[in-house]
């Protein structure tokens, strides 16, 4: 997977139109967050809910889930992405 930084807002956005994935290393850079875990999201703020991104199937539109449930242990194939 290829990986950028100080990446323009023209180059993310072809980026994120290519279907490809892709790491953005210096994106939440700054961020009180950055570098924190699922798991440390999950100790923090187990109340707390994740908006899924890029799940197939499933209810209609991005599901809601509780971050205390194994979402991120789940496996979705994006079109244009995996082979």
């Amino acid at each position: 997977v290829p990986r950028f930084k100080t990446l323009s807002a023209d180059e993310f956005e072809q980026l994120a139109l290519s279907g490809r994935p892709f790491v953005i290393e210096d994106g939440g850079m700054g961020q009180p967050f950055s570098g924190w875990t699922c798991d440390r999201f999950r100790r923090e703020f187990p109340q707390a809910l994740v908006q899924l991104e890029y799940v197939k199937g499933g209810p209609a539109g991005r599901p809601i889930r509780p971050i205390t449930e194994d979402w991120d242990a789940e496996l979705h194939r994006l079109p244009n992405a995996d082979p």
